[in-house]
């Protein structure tokens, strides 16, 4: 799934404690609300921190506070690991991690992974989007304009959000919000995916899996998942 806002506030709730010199260059950018539109001023202040959005996909983030985080999510469950094989202790403070076993990498899924998660199997000249039917018992699959999903208006416009995670419909592989709610970075710093702010029509042929842009800046439609590679 998408990482959430309350993954990356344990991950920043951790930096305080543990390497407090850190933690201002892993705060995300919430101004990035601002870029979108003016209309967006309270996501400024509430999006990240408020209970409200803790399972919303987190942004703002840059591709390098992704890396990180992921390379951070290594250290903890390997770390946890090693705990539970009475390997490591738990003593107050992180353990040597050249001194832990190294069971589970996490990290950005490539350009090809990704696609391949994303069309599930499918012929994607045929189901471009991974999916046979984007509206299923009149529920869409993912979070994407014009397909119903969360929005406020502002007299007669319409100004789309993204939506918490997980309340999607899974493709035929299980994975959620592939295709819309924020666009995803991808390892070298590409972008791939579609956000809750962009359009496309019912009829599935106006977007392609393969379609792909390189990483700019953090963005309020942009996020990320992690992959965990088995290393033993």
């Amino acid at each position: 799934m998408e990482i959430a806002n309350i993954d990356w506030l344990e991950y920043l709730f951790w930096l305080k404690a543990a390497e407090p010199d850190k933690f201002n260059s892993m705060l995300p950018d919430t101004n990035c609300w601002l870029k979108l539109d003016t209309v967006y001023k309270d996501f400024v202040e509430y999006y990240l921190r408020h209970p409200v959005y803790e399972s919303y996909p987190v942004v703002g983030v840059s591709y390098s506070q992704a890396v990180a985080y992921c390379q951070w999510r290594t250290d903890r469950v390997n770390e946890k690991l090693a705990i539970d094989k009475g390997e490591a202790t738990v003593t107050g403070v992180p353990n040597d991690m050249s001194k832990i076993k190294k069971r589970l990498l996490y990290r950005l899924p490539t350009k090809d992974e990704w696609e391949y998660g994303a069309s599930a199997g499918l012929d994607t000249m045929q189901y471009p989007l991974g999916y046979v039917k984007l509206i299923n018992n009149k529920t869409a699959v993912a979070n994407i304009r014009g397909f119903g999903g969360p929005h406020f208006s502002i007299g007669d416009v319409w100004y789309y959000t993204p939506r918490m995670r997980g309340e999607g419909l899974p493709n035929s592989f299980g994975y959620i919000e592939m295709l819309g709610n924020v666009k995803e970075m991808v390892a070298d710093s590409l972008i791939k995916g579609l956000s809750y702010r962009e359009f496309i029509k019912t009829d599935n042929k106006s977007y392609k899996i393969s379609q792909t842009t390189p990483y700019t800046q953090p963005d309020a439609r942009i996020g990320f998942r992690c992959i965990a590679e088995v290393l033993e």
